[in-house]
């Protein structure tokens, strides 16, 4: 166990990068952070098994067919995502039958070369990998702390992502 001094200056290196809600209507939730938060402009992608490589699901390699809309926007320097699951990702759908919408994950930015300790650690303390892919440039790893923690943990290397502009939108969209 770390002393408190240790947690101190472990934590200081530490990024939490991004905050992720699962919702019913993406649009309508941007709409009402839009409206009652000001937050926004939301970047929105869909993302399936066409645009996703490299899916791992509980420890094996997975061809199941997914699709989910991605609405994210910086709030500072941390992200706000919107996940609106359509069909095919367990880690959405149980959640989503289980608690309906709310917070799903926090995403903590691990380097490339550091991400495989980090599984294993997790793994070590009894929260598997229970989903992975790659999204272009990005690797987002799925560490199951539900039961631990009340929600999930996910991991990544949090990559500037190279979009074209036929492969997102922006919400709410001018006029």
């Amino acid at each position: 166990m770390l002393t408190n001094t240790e947690l101190t200056e472990l934590n200081k290196q530490r990024k939490i990068h991004q905050i992720a809600f699962l919702v019913y209507d993406a649009e309508e939730t941007m709409q009402k952070w839009v409206d009652l938060l000001d937050i926004g402009p939301w970047l929105v992608l869909v993302m399936s098994d066409e645009t996703c490589t490299d899916v791992i699901e509980n420890g094996q390699a997975s061809d199941r067919k997914f699709k989910f809309i991605c609405a994210a926007t910086m709030v500072g320097e941390t992200q706000i995502e919107l996940i609106q699951p359509c069909y095919g990702v367990e880690v959405y759908e149980n959640w989503m039958k289980k608690h309906g919408e709310g917070l799903h994950h926090i995403k903590e930015y691990i380097p490339n070369e550091k991400l495989d300790a980090a599984v294993k650690n997790y793994e070590e303390k009894g929260m598997p990998l229970i989903r992975g892919g790659h999204y272009l440039e990005d690797i987002h790893l799925y560490i199951d702390s539900m039961d631990k923690l009340g929600f999930q943990l996910e991991i990544g290397n949090c990559a500037d992502i190279s979009l074209t502009e036929d492969m997102y939108y922006i919400f709410p969209r001018e006029r």
